[in-house]
């Protein structure tokens, strides 16, 4: 999972604090906690993109493109949403000067800055992190868990072989 490997890429950071990286963020509140967690690694580069609402099926951002060949980072962390995040990911392997590693992971980051539920490996192998996370934001999952409800018909009544 995305957590499993972020606690693994902080590690190195920790290590190697003279690596430089560059988080796209969804907002400027996640944007702050997300950089005060890094400095909290020992990271001195570090930059701060908070994207704008994408289309995906057209997505150009010539900003942050400009931006990320300016400040020239080891690794790019896209902190946005699923779906979304790898058609970015894309856009910005084909757009970019040089290649750069280019990590997407969702809101995974969230989970050591304390702005999502805290999900241990235990609620993760016993698959209770949803509930974990309505507990923790129920304004939030409430929402989406009843919209996801409507789903669930779907996969009852199509015959879909779960090999």
């Amino acid at each position: 999972s995305g957590y499993k490997f972020l606690n693994f890429f902080f590690k190195y950071l920790k290590l190697n604090k003279n690596k430089s990286i560059f988080c796209i963020d969804p907002n400027i509140n996640y944007s702050k906690s997300n950089k005060k967690y890094l400095k909290k690694l020992g990271l001195k580069k570090i930059y701060n993109y908070v994207a704008p609402f994408y289309n995906t099926k057209n997505l150009i951002d010539k900003n942050l493109i400009s931006k990320i060949n300016k400040a020239n980072p080891d690794f790019i962390m896209t902190n946005i949403g699923g779906g979304i995040q790898e058609v970015l990911g894309l856009y910005l392997k084909k757009n970019l000067k040089r290649k750069t590693t280019i990590i997407c992971t969702g809101g995974a980051i969230s989970f050591f800055t304390k702005d999502q539920a805290p999900i241990n490996n235990f609620i993760d192998k016993i698959y209770l992190g949803w509930f974990v996370r309505l507990l923790f934001n129920p304004n939030i999952f409430w929402k989406r868990y009843f919209y996801a409800l409507r789903l669930f018909p779907m996969v009852l009544l199509n015959k879909i072989d779960l090999k």
